[in-house]
């Protein structure tokens, strides 16, 4: 069995405790992407599995006829349109998705959020060149209304949707004291 492990950019599959399991088989991970039909085809026309990490390489159904030894797409996370399943069933091709966890990332989506709203990546720049907030720094190249950001109690945090990400992210919103409002399919919506 010839296994093709896409877009690993970290490098991650090889890193997992489980990964001697791949041992057994003919696997090939590769840590970057590419694009086009052509370079795709070349890289995956003996897969009989591809693993897909993300939404980074799209298998419509132009690159699935391609690829006549392929009997199952592994997504790590959920499956998205850049799969087209469909094309998958008509030639006898298993989709599987993982479930994986929502807790990773609603916590990078607060920490963009604070980091934003604190304006974290300034302050660490200042910081790099010895000062802290304005000090240190000529006032005239900052702008007027450089302050360490602006509180998110009180504010609105506005989701879209409400699935399980959608709900943690909510509740960092309401820990720290903002009114959420959600937007998104009827069952969301009635969710939230």
């Amino acid at each position: 069995m010839n296994i093709v492990i896409l877009d690993d950019y970290q490098d991650a599959v090889r890193k997992l405790a489980c990964a001697n399991r791949l041992d057994a088989y003919q696997a090939k991970v590769y840590t970057n992407t590419v694009k086009g039909l052509g370079q795709l085809v070349i890289r995956l026309k003996d897969a009989d599995v591809i693993v897909l990490n993300r939404e980074r390489t799209h298998l419509n159904k132009a690159l699935i006829d391609k690829l006549p030894r392929l009997k199952l797409v592994v997504q790590t996370g959920r499956i998205g349109a850049h799969v087209d399943v469909q094309a998958c069933t008509e030639r006898g091709i298993a989709v599987a998705e993982g479930t994986g966890s929502p807790v990773a990332p609603a916590e990078l989506t607060w920490a963009l959020i604070m980091a934003a709203m604190r304006r974290l990546p300034q302050y660490i720049g200042n910081l790099k060149h010895g000062a802290w907030q304005q000090s240190g720094l000529k006032t005239a190249s900052l702008p007027s209304n450089f302050c360490m950001g602006t509180r998110l109690k009180g504010r609105t945090l506005g989701i879209w949707g409400y699935g399980h990400i959608g709900q943690l992210v909510a509740g960092y919103g309401k820990a720290f004291g903002m009114r959420v409002l959600v937007w998104g399919r009827a069952p969301s919506r009635e969710r939230a």
